[in-house]
């Protein structure tokens, strides 16, 4: 699962705090420091949040409510959320808690009554440091040119979902520009780039929030339908069919297009390459007949 840090908006905060004086104290502080900050009075409160996703970093209040610090964190971990930093507060001293928050998850542990400088420098760092393994993460799931999954990154969401149930079925899409070495011998790849990225934009635009668009590699990509029926992913392949051609335009802003083929494949998840080679067989039967 990647994490949601992103550097084009303010990090997320989740506040988990029963006291609400202490709350609004810190919830203030934070936000005239850039950072979005949404609370919570309990453990329970603080679990469901996090469900909705969207969050960079958890501060929570070590006794609360409705599960304390402690739960919260094995929750956080079980959920899957292993990224995600997590730093436990404590009024109690002892030394023993903060060994046990640590090993069951947490990212660190500070002291109250808090050092608001102090505070804010370990928020930053776990921030930094959580934007740098997000970076690394990113660059071996994502294609550098499209911005979209790579075939290692369509491959990982396919085993999460079959490891969460590999009864549901998954259908994918295999798309395959038409004429793209035409394209590049015609105008540079430079050009042939700008299609990929066009094509790519204009797949991410079309799919469900739930699908996951990818490049496969040259001018293919895949598009992965996780717990679908054979019913939508043929509707969802018609609509990605009407994208074809998709307008771009050249390195000197030549209006141009390029069109594609689509094969759809359906069935059980439990063998993505048997999966794509399916979908690629019924894409070249497509092409073929378009020819």
């Amino acid at each position: 699962m990647l994490p949601n840090t992103s550097t084009d908006s303010a990090a997320r905060i989740l506040l988990a705090e029963d006291d609400a004086s202490t709350s609004e104290l810190l919830q203030t502080f934070l936000e005239s420091n850039g950072y979005e900050v949404a609370t919570a009075d309990t453990g329970r409160s603080a679990l469901a949040a996090l469900e909705h996703g969207g969050f960079d970093l958890v501060l929570s209040d070590l006794a609360m409510p409705g599960g304390d610090g402690f739960d919260l964190v094995t929750q956080v971990r079980r959920m899957g959320l292993v990224d995600l930093p997590v730093i436990l507060m404590s009024a109690n001293y002892e030394s023993a808690l903060r060994v046990q928050g640590l090993n069951l998850g947490a990212d660190d542990f500070v002291l109250k009554p808090l050092d608001l400088d102090e505070l804010l420098a370990r928020v930053q760092s776990h921030l930094r440091r959580s934007d740098r393994q997000t970076q690394l993460v990113r660059d071996t799931v994502m294609d550098p040119l499209t911005q979209v999954l790579n075939r290692r990154g369509i491959a990982e969401q396919f085993e999460a979902h079959r490891a969460a149930d590999p009864r549901r079925v998954v259908a994918a899409l295999v798309i395959d520009l038409d004429g793209f070495k035409g394209i590049n011998d015609r105008y540079g790849h430079a050009t042939g780039d700008a299609a990929l990225c066009a094509v790519s934009r204009a797949l991410e635009s079309t799919v469900r929030a739930s699908d996951y668009v990818g490049r496969l590699g040259g001018d293919e990509f895949a598009v992965l339908m996780l717990d679908t029926d054979a019913e939508s992913a043929e509707a969802l392949a018609q609509r990605v069919r009407q994208l074809s051609p998709v307008p771009f335009a050249s390195a000197n802003d030549e209006p141009l297009q390029v069109g594609f083929s689509v094969g759809l494949s359906t069935g059980a998840s439990d063998d993505l390459d048997g999966l794509l080679a399916a979908a690629d067989a019924q894409m070249y039967r497509c092409k073929r007949r378009a020819n």
